[in-house]
């Protein structure tokens, strides 16, 4: 398990830069607003949610129900005599990074008014608990959605 909320790999492709931006493009659906994502059906050729702009895209994997700690894909597709090099960076959404931060802020600030101001030891150690379990918690769902992420990338791109 890894102890960061981000990952990088490099992938290595005979596929051409054009035909692995292709096969992106075919499995990916480009979605304006949520509301779309709940209202239409959308087929199972689709992997993929995100954009691809030139040779770079940022996907995540089209869920079907709400997943925080899904890992938000960008990468960038570099040509080579031999095929293509595809960098790949993973991370949590804004939105979950900012959850998450802010729990890890509060079980602080709760720690330390506890510890400076009013003098109780169980509450701090309390406090500190939920903040390693939260961050643990985290972690590890990442890492979860990391494996499945990475899995289904390679799958698509057939490495």
């Amino acid at each position: 398990m890894k102890w960061k909320l981000n990952y990088s790999e490099t992938l290595v492709s005979p596929l051409s830069v054009d035909e692995v931006l292709y096969i992106l493009n075919s499995c990916t659906k480009e979605l304006q607003d949520t509301k779309q994502h709940n209202e239409t059906k959308i087929p199972d050729l689709y992997r993929f949610t995100g954009y691809i702009k030139g040779n770079r895209f940022q996907v995540s994997q089209l869920i079907k129900y709400p997943q925080n700690f899904i890992p938000k894909i960008e990468g960038k597709v570099e040509g080579t005599n031999k095929g293509s090099l595809i960098y790949l960076k993973f991370s949590l959404f804004r939105g979950t990074l900012f959850l998450l931060y802010l729990w890890i802020i509060g079980c602080v600030l709760m720690s330390l008014t506890f510890l400076f101001l009013n003098y109780k030891p169980l509450i701090v150690i309390i406090s500190t608990i939920c903040l390693v379990f939260n961050y643990l918690i985290a972690v590890a769902n990442f890492s979860l959605h990391l494996k499945n992420s990475v899995t289904l990338i390679e799958k698509t791109l057939s490495i």
